[in-house]
Order: C-alpha cells, then sequence, then structure tokens
C-alpha cells in the first residue's frame, strides 16, 4: 500500500523497504535525475501504475511532487491539460506535448520471478548475481548500461540495510 495512494495495493513502490521509496519517489525531479530514473524504472514494471496514474490525475496540482506513475509533476500537470482538451472542457491546445505513457508488459519469466522474490529472502549475493545475468541478457542495453547495473547494485543494497535497520527496529 502506497502511502500517497492509500486505496492502491500491490505497487512496486509498496514493496520497497520503509524510507526507500521515499527516497526515490519524493524528490524534487529537476535536481535527482540518477533518483527520478531509478523511481520511473520501477514504475515501468508495475502492475497497479494505471490505477496510480489515476489517482494523481485527480489529485490538486499543488500536491503533486515527486514521481508518482513513473511521470513527474510537470508531465502530469500537462496529462491533466491534454485530457481536459481531448475532453472539451477547454478549447485551449496544450502548449506541451502529451507524455508519452510507456506500457511495460511484463512476461511470464518475470512474473515468476517477482513470485520468487516476493516468497523467498534472497542474499546479496544472490541480487547482485540477479543484476549481471541481467546485464548480460540485455536487460540493461542503453547508453550507460553498466552504470545502470551498478546503481541497481546500490539499490539492492540500500533496501537490505534498511530493511535490516527496520528489523532492529522491531526486535528492540
Amino acid at each position: 500500500m502506497s502511502e500517497r495512494y492509500p486505496n492502491i495495493e500491490g505497487g512496486a513502490c509498496a514493496d520497497l523497504a520503509p524510507g526507500v521509496a521515499a527516497k526515490y519517489f519524493d524528490i524534487n525531479t529537476q535536481k535527482q535525475v540518477f533518483e527520478r530514473q531509478t523511481a520511473i524504472a520501477i514504475c515501468g514494471h508495475c502492475v497497479v501504475r494505471a490505477a496510480c496514474l489515476e489517482a494523481s490525475l485527480v489529485k490538486p496540482d499543488a500536491e503533486l511532487h515527486g514521481v508518482t506513475a513513473g511521470l513527474t509533476p510537470v508531465e502530469i500537470r500537462t496529462l491533466k491539460q491534454w485530457r481536459s482538451y481531448d475532453l472539451g472542457t477547454t478549447d485551449e491546445i496544450p502548449s506541451r506535448p502529451r507524455p508519452a505513457l510507456v506500457q511495460v508488459e511484463q512476461s511470464h519469466a518475470a512474473s515468476a520471478a517477482v513470485e520468487y522474490r516476493r516468497t523467498t529472502t534472497l542474499t546479496f549475493d544472490e541480487r547482485v548475481r540477479g543484476v549481471f545475468l541481467d546485464l548480460r541478457s540485455g536487460k540493461y542495453n542503453e547508453t550507460g548500461g553498466i552504470s545502470q547495473a551498478i546503481g541497481a547494485i546500490a539499490f539492492i543494497r540500500e533496501q537490505m540495510d534498511a530493511n535490516a535497520a527496520a528489523g532492529k527496529r522491531a526486535a528492540a
């Protein structure tokens, strides 16, 4: 369950360790480029992304911040303008181009991997090995693939550290 949208369950951000989601999603999207790209990547495979986007489209502009449904506040506001234009509630054509809404369809193997990760506690080494297998298979095929893989590994370490800290607090 997301703190931003408590009625939406099953989001990729909801599976993150406490504090990790805030670090990547509740950000200044103009200044924190790495965090923005990481959040967008997390949203890219989220199964409740459409519901999250719908919730953000009804939110007042003043409450939009960080990354939501893989979009920045500027992109969400632009999408709202295009929606109003498409519905005929305004005759003014938005000045910015319509944001691209990339829909990533999850393969059966990816779905199985998500379920396996959900039911199995993997060690740091096992997770890092998965990143390297993804790198080798071409998942990080854009420019800077190695950098993306290193970022993924740093993200895994941070999430595991946050989980360990939360476990220690709960035990105390």
